[in-house]
């Protein structure tokens, strides 16, 4: 038998979602927002200043801030 991990999908699925709630509590913190909704303009501006303006991120806060982004963007305003 050959060695595998088993459920990896299963375990992508985890840390991202471990990776958005640590992330976007750092953004409701900052913010003062409850949910994605209550994100302005602005303030989407300054998580795009933060990535684009930050040497080295960590690979799950890129993807959380960039998913809060594109999910800003696809709310109805």
């Amino acid at each position: 038998m050959a060695f595998e991990v088993k459920k990896m999908g299963k375990l992508a699925d985890m840390l991202e979602e471990r990776a958005y709630d640590w992330v976007f509590q750092d953004v409701q913190e900052t913010f003062g927002v409850e949910s994605l909704e209550d994100l302005t303009e602005d303030m989407i501006d300054e998580i795009q200043d933060f990535l684009n303006g930050e040497e080295w991120i960590e690979g799950y806060v890129v993807m959380v801030l960039q998913t809060i982004i594109d999910g800003w963007e696809g709310v109805p305003k």
